[in-house]
């Protein structure tokens, strides 16, 4: 077993999330194609970290793939750095190597990596990186018919393009983030009556009323005057203002004055509830991966990731 980001991962068994779009049949490419590196433990497309799994080696590599891949790096090296064959030729006897599944638990996206290492004749060993990245579903706009998860995971890898969430579609997109992060969600139908969208209850069973904004514009005191007011009315003893963009500085005062004389309206803005939103999606996803059973039709493809870096200094 291996612990990675206090979970604990099966070796020996490739996985998948069924919430993920990883080792759909045949929707994978080369890492060469989008210039992954393969040793950055980062999401490309949302920057989150990668998990990490070892896997039972099913892609075998033979010698002449290797020689192959090999002969660009020994024509770069010696044209750099003047290099005598000893550091370039590879010992291929000598040669072990390892298999892990790298997977992004906040959109979806994963790699499939096979390093090599071989030495060489003196004193110098190489590792060679083989492998295969998943390609992730992208829309050219949201559509309001997709589940909520499926947006979830474009809005983590596409985030500039919150404000195309139609209001209704957003609102049920934030109800979904609080759930996924233990909160009780209730909707109000108090939209025309102050704003109050939706109200949470945490474990500590208080309620907290929410108006969500999903807009360009910064937020003026004013929305939160009439959010305030709102919760009085409804004797909502907190609130949280969400916006997809930020407030003005007069908003920020009157929400520590409120807080102040004894009604929290705490402000989450763009890059705030993007954190909360990645966050959730790692807590909705966690735990829901399965083993998954290689056949002929479901094993990806490996090639050459374009990755052939010394160990030793050079």
């Amino acid at each position: 077993m291996a612990l990675f980001a206090g979970i604990i991962i099966q070796k020996n068994s490739i996985l998948y999330s069924q919430f993920s779009l990883m080792f759909l049949h045949n929707k994978y490419i080369s890492g060469q194609e989008i210039n992954d590196n393969p040793y950055y433990p980062f999401c490309r497309y949302c920057n989150s970290r990668l998990i990490i799994a070892e896997t039972e080696d099913c892609w075998p590599i033979d010698n002449d793939q290797i020689l192959s891949a090999h002969q660009e790096t020994i024509k770069i090296y010696k044209e750099l750095h003047d290099l005598e064959d000893c550091y370039l030729n590879l010992t291929l006897d000598s040669q072990s190597s390892e298999v892990r599944v790298e997977y992004c638990w906040s959109c979806g996206w994963w790699r499939l990596l096979k390093t090599i290492s071989i030495s060489t004749e003196s004193h110098q060993i190489w590792d060679m990186v083989f492998g295969c990245t998943g390609i992730l579903k992208q829309m050219d706009r949201v559509d309001v018919r997709a589940p909520l998860d499926e947006i979830r995971r474009f809005l983590v890898r596409n985030y500039e393009n919150r404000i195309n969430i139609k209001p209704n579609l957003f609102e049920n997109l934030v109800a979904s983030v609080f759930e996924s992060l233990k909160y009780t969600v209730l909707a109000t139908g108090y939209t025309r009556d102050g704003g109050i969208d939706m109200v949470l209850i945490n474990s500590e069973n208080e309620q907290i009323g929410v108006q969500v904004k999903n807009t360009k514009n910064l937020i003026e005191v004013d929305q939160l005057r009439s959010f305030l007011g709102a919760l009085l009315l409804k004797t909502i003893p907190k609130g949280l203002f969400i916006t997809t963009s930020s407030f003005r500085p007069a908003a920020k005062k009157f929400s520590e004055r409120a807080s102040q004389v004894g009604i929290p309206v705490k402000l989450m803005n763009a890059g705030q509830f993007y954190d909360a939103l990645k966050i959730a999606q790692i807590a909705e996803n966690i735990g829901k991966f399965y083993p998954f059973k290689m056949n002929s039709d479901s094993i990806p493809k490996i090639d050459y990731y374009g990755w052939d870096s010394p160990l030793n200094a050079l």
